[in-house]
């Protein structure tokens, strides 16, 4: 891609973001995070997951009724657990939720993978 992105057909930035997921995502490693995208030099969306499950950690534990209630291992009901999904989005407002928790099983992210590679292929070679 040696053009600038806003000079890229939206077909091209289609196959590119098919050919991302299907191949070089590594859900077991990274997370999609746009929260902090462009500040202090951030020049991406993706971090470790690690890192990301411990900041969301930590601000469920704030939030558990500011610490007048301790749940020891468990989570208080209604949060999230991060550390538990196969493909993991950060949601921007609330850190204790993933909207891609529909993929918490590796089946269905499995799936969703497979439907990139199905949908890269489609679309590189008709």
């Amino acid at each position: 891609m040696s053009e600038s992105p806003e000079k890229l057909s939206l077909g091209y930035l289609l196959l590119g973001f098919f050919e991302f997921y299907a191949f070089s995502f590594e859900s077991d490693r990274q997370c999609i995070d746009i929260r902090n995208y462009g500040k202090d030099g951030d020049s991406t969306a993706f971090r470790p997951r690690s890192e990301f499950v411990s900041e969301a950690k930590a601000e469920i534990k704030d939030r558990s009724f500011n610490g007048k209630y301790d749940y020891g291992p468990h989570l208080p009901p209604g949060l999230e657990r991060h550390d538990q999904y196969q493909f993991l989005i950060a949601d921007p407002f609330n850190r204790t939720y993933s909207p891609a928790k529909i993929l918490a099983n590796t089946e269905a992210a499995i799936q969703y993978q497979q439907a990139f590679k199905k949908a890269f292929m489609m679309l590189k070679h008709g």
